[in-house]
């Protein structure tokens, strides 16, 4: 018996039906699939109980995750770049990170936003033979960007690279070490200075930072970048160091002051040989973009530079002082930075812009200019 006309458009009425279900549940799915992922709550993975060191855990956890440390001696370069985590220890005194400052690519750790609390971190004195060896990597990383470099017809740019900065400019002595190839050039304890920080936050809550060798925390900050450091201890050691050092970024988007860093309640220590406690940089050429915030720190300068200094990005002809904060091109004050013990780190109210005070600069305290 052949079917009737209706029975095939019935049976092709349902067969449409079951393709538009089907496309649908394809679409549906993935979105469930979100938010059900959205709605899990974040998975917190304990070290070294179930993970046997920091990175292990680090490169497990996904975007919100903390990472919980338990108290012991970390001897790794923990790598947080890409992700925004909780990097947590139990006790800051107790749980330490801690690793060679032998090699600027490689930090005790490394981070691009989310938030660091309750650690305290070690950049240690390198040996000799490591010094060697992490120059010997730097070497062949070197040589595999001049290949790219080459291979994109930019050899121009790698002759102007090297007239400006060769590599064995970066010949730093900064111990009387001598060595066969001595290009040493020391890592921060912790290092922030990476395109990812770009709309991105870092907070860090009660950290302990020494570095042996060189400057305690880097920082280069990035367009709508905000770093945070609250009851943090920074100390620096060695020569031509600083406590903290940060730069802004160079964007297009001048004036917006959209490059936040902010320090509270902490304790800044430099008794390296030369170098400021807190540096700023300027690289910015057009329009200030970012903003310091500075309240109740307390800064201990040991060293032969000063407590507080402004530099000029060595590629800039001119400091354009968009930003006047301690001659900057680009840096602004916040007004609420108060209570700080070294007076240029305090925004003068108007009684003390309209009354200037008679007192001499500190000892140790640049003015920027």
């Amino acid at each position: 018996m052949r079917p009737s006309p209706f029975s095939a458009t019935l049976r092709s009425g349902r067969l449409f039906r079951a393709v538009l279900l089907c496309f649908l549940c394809c679409l549906l799915l993935p979105l469930r699939a979100d938010a059900a992922r959205r709605e899990a709550p974040h998975a917190q993975l304990v070290v070294p109980l179930a993970y046997p060191t920091i990175q292990a855990a680090v490169d497990a956890a996904s975007d919100g995750d903390t990472v919980l440390v338990l108290p012991g001696v970390y001897r790794e370069s923990v790598d947080l770049v890409g992700k925004r985590l909780s990097l947590v220890g139990t006790d800051r005194d107790t749980c330490v990170i801690e690793y060679p400052s032998a090699d600027y690519d490689y930090s005790p750790l490394k981070v691009s936003g989310g938030e660091v609390k309750n650690l305290t971190v070690h950049a240690l004195m390198p040996a000799n033979e490591e010094i060697v060896a992490f120059n010997e990597a730097r070497d062949e990383r070197e040589k595999e960007r001049r290949a790219w470099f080459s291979l994109l017809q930019l050899d121009g740019l790698i002759s102007a690279f090297g007239e400006a900065y060769p590599i064995d400019a970066f010949v730093m002595d900064y111990y009387g070490i001598s060595l066969p190839r001595e290009k040493f050039f020391g890592a921060y304890c912790l290092h922030i200075d990476y395109p990812e920080l770009e709309n991105s936050r870092v907070y860090v809550e009660n950290v302990r930072f020494v570095n042996d060798a060189f400057t305690a925390v880097g920082i280069g900050l990035r367009r709508n970048a905000d770093v945070e450091f609250v009851a943090c201890e920074f100390e620096a050691h060695g020569a031509n160091a600083d406590a903290i050092f940060v730069h802004d970024w160079e964007t297009s988007e001048h004036g917006l002051k959209n490059q936040r860093f902010t320090l509270i309640n902490s304790i800044l220590v430099n008794d390296a040989a030369d170098g400021a406690t807190l540096t700023l940089q300027s690289q910015e050429t057009e329009e200030g973009v970012a903003t310091a915030t500075l309240i109740g720190n307390s800064v201990v300068n040991l060293s032969g530079g000063n407590a507080i200094d402004m530099k000029l990005w060595s590629f800039r002809a001119a400091n354009l002082s968009h930003g006047a904060y301690l001659g900057s091109s680009d840096w602004f004050l916040s007004p609420s930075s108060r209570e700080n013990n070294v007076p240029l780190m305090n925004h003068p109210t108007r009684e003390e812009i309209e009354t200037p005070a008679t007192e001499p600069i500190p000892s140790g305290v640049s003015d920027g200019k």
